[in-house]
């Protein structure tokens, strides 16, 4: 569920309740502001607004940063949550993908990249690969944040860009 929220707040960022993501995903309203509270005392997320709904107060929710900030958090993280974080990250970039496709977006832009490949590279070009690979990465998460700033002071269509960006030492696929 934790995933889930994460998911939900930051792909792309917006600020959400409890009360909303659990009618999204078709859980109990109790189990899902629990945990979105957890998420909260551990900094991933923050309370930035609360509006009074029927006797009740509804609460939302926006990340506190990007997913790229919590390298700390990443290094203690047991080897089975990475994993399951890396499989729950490709499903997510496989998902956005699908729904551009269903809705005719993906190939709406002739600057479009479609990229894949397992290179044969030595420690250094491994290196050196995955450093590109991040400072893209940090490109894209600046660009994002300009981006995001113009948008609220602006008129301007929004445009949603799906990337999926995966480094890490391969293994030949099956034939």
């Amino acid at each position: 569920m934790r995933l889930r929220i994460i998911e939900a707040t930051m792909s792309p960022r917006r600020r959400i309740s409890p009360t909303d993501l659990a009618e999204e995903v078709g859980e109990s309203v109790p189990y899902v502001a629990y945990h979105f509270r957890e998420l909260a005392a551990l900094g991933y997320l923050k309370l930035v607004d609360e509006e009074k709904v029927r006797g009740t107060i509804k609460h939302y929710y926006e990340p506190t940063g990007r997913a790229v900030a919590w390298e700390p958090m990443w290094k203690r993280m047991p080897p089975i949550f990475k994993q399951h974080l890396a499989a729950w990250s490709l499903k997510m970039g496989v998902e956005a993908f699908g729904a551009s496709i269903d809705e005719g977006r993906f190939e709406s832009r002739d600057d479009a990249v479609v990229a894949q490949d397992t290179m044969r590279l030595d420690g250094r070009g491994a290196d050196e690969a995955l450093a590109v690979m991040l400072d893209a990465l940090n490109a894209l998460v600046r660009i994002n944040d300009e981006a995001e700033a113009r948008l609220d002071e602006s008129e301007d269509e929004e445009i949603l860009i799906s990337y999926l960006m995966i480094g890490s030492e391969g293994a030949l696929r099956p034939i």
